[in-house]
């Protein structure tokens, strides 16, 4: 199957966050942790966006 596209972006993206991945993991950061931060962190980011515009 050839890779064109988006397709052959995947393994590109896939890597891009290697580096927090990796040190979640060390930290054995749970996946349940970072979805219960979520709903807890955009008031922030949004305030963040906001104040560059």
């Amino acid at each position: 199957m050839p890779t064109n596209g988006l397709c052959a972006l995947k393994p590109w993206y896939a890597d891009r966050p290697a580096g927090a991945r990796g040190a979640l993991a060390r930290r054995a950061v749970s996946p349940d942790a970072l979805t219960a931060a979520g709903p807890g962190c955009t008031p922030g980011r949004s305030l963040i966006v906001a104040g560059r515009r």
